[in-house]
């Protein structure tokens, strides 16, 4: 069995350098070889997924509630410009995120930090005002990708 988790998430294709491919769909061939089976988990499943459940490509299980009804996690939102000002971040670190980590290894709790790595930066900002640059056609901050030949393109990061 195969599992694609968040199948819908642009991070699966490889657009740039040659040769181009969708890791989902590299994954459905794979398991068709192997007569395996393919979950693709998603809350927002991608449009061609979707649609081929509708014709019967695909089955569909939707889950309508939350396994095991754990509530979904806390969110805290920190302002890192305010803790850059004050010289309060260690690295790309608020002391939010530090006092919520010392905390959980107090209780000999684990700990897992996930980096979005799309684009050479997921956005640029400027650092005297805070602005972003984004999409005119559709208000989503801009993601900073840069080459190897040294020039960079800014485009849209659209989920």
């Amino acid at each position: 069995m195969i599992i694609i988790d968040e199948e819908h998430d642009g991070s699966y294709k490889q657009h740039d350098p040659a040769p181009r491919y969708h890791a989902r769909d590299s994954a459905i061939m794979l398991a068709g070889l192997h007569k395996a089976k393919t979950i693709l988990g998603s809350a927002s499943p991608s449009i061609e997924s979707y649609n081929n459940t509708t014709i019967g490509k695909y089955g569909l299980a939707e889950l309508k509630e939350r396994f095991g009804l754990v509530k979904l996690p806390e969110i805290v939102v920190a302002n890192t410009r305010e803790a850059y000002r004050k010289k309060l971040m260690v690295s790309l670190f608020t002391p939010e995120l530090l006092n919520a980590i010392d905390e959980a290894l107090s209780k000999n709790e684990q700990i897992i930090l996930f980096q979005n790595r799309r684009g050479f930066s997921p956005y640029i900002e400027c650092s005297e005002c805070g602005w972003i640059p984004v999409c005119k056609q559709c208000a989503v901050n801009m993601t900073y990708h840069k080459t190897s030949a040294g020039w960079c393109v800014i485009i849209a990061d659209i989920p």
